[in-house]
């Protein structure tokens, strides 16, 4: 059983009985000489990049799982989905980039034959 109090965290390994609880919970925790309570400071929260890490990482794993056939058919399911949709990210960026790229024009198609003549 785990009780936050002031930025700590302290861990009860008694007995799961009410009066051992009520003693811990009104002041054990702070009381006790043999420290058997374990305190520790509570862990900040997870980074942004930490979260992205970690749902990097499970998403890699189910497509794992899903590329060994353990998920059945839905694994194969969704590993076709995440084809199709990188096929059509694909073809996306292919039609952006051809919108902003500049064209040639006669004068330097012109001037690129000329010089190749030379």
């Amino acid at each position: 059983m785990i009780f936050l109090h002031k930025g700590n965290v302290y861990t009860f390994k008694g007995k799961r009985e009410f009066d051992a609880l009520k003693a811990f919970l009104l002041g054990g925790y702070a009381d006790d000489p043999n420290h058997q309570y374990n305190v520790r400071p509570i862990p900040p929260p997870p980074t942004a990049l930490q979260v992205i890490m970690k749902t990097i990482k499970a998403v890699g794993l189910e497509l794992k799982d899903a590329a060994s056939g353990k998920s059945g058919p839905a694994g194969f399911a969704m590993i076709t989905l995440i084809a199709i949709v990188l096929v059509i990210l694909v073809m996306f960026i292919g039609f952006v980039l051809t919108l902003f790229v500049p064209a040639k024009t006669k004068k330097q198609t012109a001037s690129l034959q000329t010089k190749k003549r030379t």
